[in-house]
């Protein structure tokens, strides 16, 4: 019996795992096709404590002229400096939404990143929980 409830637990933190991944990879398609292209100059570069990458503060003109300051965190955008440029992705109606425009940062397939670890829990649960029923 515990096998089968080990194994609902772990079917069922699977298939979260794979929806929610495949919301932000839906998000990400939706920003890469109604986002607007800019490039903007990195003005520093901030090193987060216990995340990987840096917080890159950066400066870029919108497509209407306006000069926007707002903060980044790509997570492909290997290391550069203050002065460096920087591809970008901004929302036109929000512009201090800016994103690295990398096809890993937008537009990744959805739910790429969970695929394997969701397969597993998903897989290994529903093995669980069926392995675990007495036979009939």
């Amino acid at each position: 019996m515990a096998g089968v409830i080990t194994g609902s637990i772990l079917l069922l933190f699977g298939l979260t795992m794979w929806f929610l991944g495949w919301r932000r990879g839906l998000a990400r398609n939706t920003a890469k096709v109604r986002c607007l292209p800019a490039v903007a100059e990195i003005l520093e570069r901030e090193n987060l404590t216990g995340v990987s990458g840096y917080l890159y503060h950066v400066e870029f003109t919108t497509a209407d002229g306006q000069q926007i300051r707002t903060k980044t965190w790509p997570r492909q955008a290997g290391v550069r400096d203050a002065g460096d440029q920087m591809p970008i992705r901004y929302e036109p109606d929000k512009p201090t939404e800016a994103y690295f425009d990398h096809p890993d940062d937008i537009g990744g397939p959805p739910g790429r990143n969970v695929i394997l670890p969701a397969a597993v829990f998903v897989f290994g649960g529903l093995f669980l929980a069926l392995g675990s029923i007495p036979d009939l």
